[in-house]
């Protein structure tokens, strides 16, 4: 379900800016259809191009956007709108901030031909933050103006609660079918600090060959490795999150195409972390086999109630050279225990 974080969660956001025009046009005045004080957040310096000018949002829990709502300022003011605007975020206030691109590495929105008028743009591959900034922009060919925001986000909640994943990139079948990790928004060489399609909700297709999104990529969904490139017998995944957490279950979305060469992983080996040196349990799962059934299908795994802050899987392939992989969940819960917490915390577990 998406929310209106703004008015279903205002309790839960705050707001800063790097710079504004006067006290009255301050971030707090950013909310979209209000008109407090003078109508709207407005920077104190003309946007042009170049402009480093910044509206933040702080959310206290991560957070998945999925639509971003802008308008104008309130009033009499027929310029005072952002014609474009980028975003950059982070799921840790430690962390760099991150451009946001999506799989064409599109960084630019459009913005607003007017005061008045509401626009809503889609965010193709959904943002998760902690914290997020609207930096208004000039295009090429105008001159610098005043540029004013009220604006509404659209999303919910993260269930996942993970800030990255490490993983190697995935492999090319052919010249029109990639299966590597298009979205992934940390280091590239190898895939570290970022998350990507992993986590992205597109759930890939019983056939491989299928253009689902109409975005002439045939298997978009799908991340695949290949078991012959590097003579490998499992692939490795790194998850990490943003607190130790109560698992109850992991679920992983793979494919079963054999008759393309594409199977299933034989099995599954689970170990948990408290934090890199902290080792707590290993699970080890093995499959059977499906030479019947070429539907795409979701492994789940039972946790039972494990802790953990960083869970590392590894798949071993099976009898076929390609292994894919579109989704990966992870159902848990907060530890409700405070005396748990706190011998968690006397191990000096947490970092």
């Amino acid at each position: 379900m998406l929310y209106s974080f703004y008015y279903k969660y205002s309790a839960y956001l705050s707001f800063q800016a790097s710079s504004s025009l006067d006290i009255t046009l301050g971030p707090h005045t950013a909310r979209i259809r209000s008109a407090i004080e003078g109508g709207g957040w407005c920077p104190k310096t003309l946007i042009d191009n170049q402009s480093e000018e910044y509206l933040q949002i702080n959310f206290f829990n991560l957070t998945v956007i999925t639509l971003i709502e802008t308008q104008g300022r309130h009033g009499p003011f027929q310029e005072d709108y952002v014609d474009y605007y980028r975003l950059e975020y982070r799921r840790d206030p430690t962390h760099p901030w991150i451009k946001y691109r999506d799989f064409r590495k599109k960084e630019i929105f459009h913005g607003n031909s007017n005061n008045n008028i509401a626009e809503i743009r889609e965010i193709l591959q959904p943002i998760i933050a902690i914290q997020l900034r609207i930096y208004p922009i000039q295009s090429n060919d105008k001159k610098a103006k005043r540029m004013c925001l009220r604006l509404e986000l659209y999303g919910c909640l993260s269930d996942d609660h993970l800030i990255s994943y490490t993983i190697p990139q995935g492999d090319r079948r052919s010249f029109d079918m990639d299966f590597s990790d298009k979205t992934y928004d940390g280091y590239l060489s190898p895939l570290t600090n970022g998350l990507g399609q992993l986590i992205d909700g597109d759930i890939g297709s019983d056939d491989i060959r299928l253009d689902t999104q109409s975005w002439g990529l045939r298997g978009f969904e799908w991340i695949g490795w290949k078991k012959t490139i590097k003579n490998r017998t499992f692939i490795p995944l790194k998850f990490y999150f943003d607190s130790i957490r109560n698992f109850t279950e992991i679920r992983l979305h793979t494919n079963n195409m054999f008759s393309k060469d594409i199977e299933q992983f034989h099995r599954i080996n689970i170990t948990t972390y408290f934090n890199e040196n902290f080792l707590e349990n290993k699970h080890i799962i093995e499959l059977s086999n499906d030479r019947q059934s070429e539907h795409a299908r979701w492994i789940n795994i039972p946790m039972k109630e494990q802790l953990a802050k960083i869970i590392h899987i590894e798949l071993t392939f099976g009898n076929s050279n390609w292994m894919l992989i579109s989704e990966v969940q992870f159902i848990s819960n907060d530890i409700l225990d405070m005396k748990l917490l706190s011998q968690l915390n006397g191990k000096n577990l947490f970092f």
